[in-house]
């Protein structure tokens, strides 16, 4: 029996066979997968649901890193502590979502998104500023650009930024994604553009970390995977 808490457990989530659900303290620890239908059809399938990430790039050299594969978490996938206040620079990874470690496929990958303030004044309140000033010029995965078709402007400020990855419909709508089979891959790819005289207030040193989580589902259960310390501060 595997505990699914949150990413303080990220890591593999194995589905253990069983024709008696037995409950171990509360319902969210239970780790079981059972065929729903009758006995005499189909016998009690069980297996394993281990989503892996790799950092494949290419990266634009402003500090994301490539060096991580095969891993429960990953970090700096995104980084650059010298972001140019202009939106000079693009800040660009790829992550590959693994599913070579399990003997299930996952049905589903949930996308979720978020944020907290990093940089030299961690009291002044101002992450959500920050984010809305990190425009998302690429968000990619299984080979459909999300940032044309399906994400929008929730915050209302004429771009697409971190901050709206995390409000209105967009946290829906990045649930749910095209699902992985045994053995097989997906991408994620991520730009970020940002320019800090978008919003007064926001400037030299101001940044945000920002955590992307992946979780594989089947039949209801899930094994979450993640990118963290994913930083940007401005110049």
């Amino acid at each position: 029996m595997t505990d699914r808490s949150p990413l303080s457990a990220i890591g593999a989530f194995t589905v253990v066979v069983a024709l008696v659900l037995a409950t171990v303290g509360s319902p969210a620890t239970e780790a079981f997968y059972r065929n729903g239908a009758a006995g005499n059809q189909n016998a009690v399938q069980g297996g394993t649901l281990d989503l892996k990430l790799a950092e494949t790039g290419p990266t634009n050299g402003h500090g994301s890193t490539t060096d991580e594969s095969g891993a429960d978490a990953v970090a700096d996938t995104l980084e650059d502590l010298n972001h140019d206040a202009l939106g000079a620079h693009n800040v660009t990874n790829t992550l590959t979502l693994q599913n070579g470690a399990s003997s299930l496929t996952a049905d589903q990958v949930d996308i979720a998104v978020d944020f907290a303030e990093n940089d030299s004044d961690a009291d002044d309140g101002n992450a959500a500023n920050t984010a809305s000033t990190l425009e998302v010029t690429a968000f990619h995965y299984a080979g459909t650009d999300l940032t044309a078709s399906e994400l929008t402007d929730e915050n209302g400020n004429g771009i697409l930024d971190v901050e709206d990855l995390t409000l209105g419909s967009n946290p829906s709508t990045l649930s749910g994604r095209t699902g992985i089979g045994v053995g097989g891959n997906r991408d994620l790819t991520i730009a970020l553009s940002g320019s800090s005289d978008l919003i007064s207030g926001v400037g030299s040193t101001d940044g945000v970390d920002i955590t992307v989580t992946l979780t594989v589902r089947t039949t209801g259960f899930g094994d979450p995977d993640a990118s963290t310390s994913n930083t940007i501060q401005y110049a």
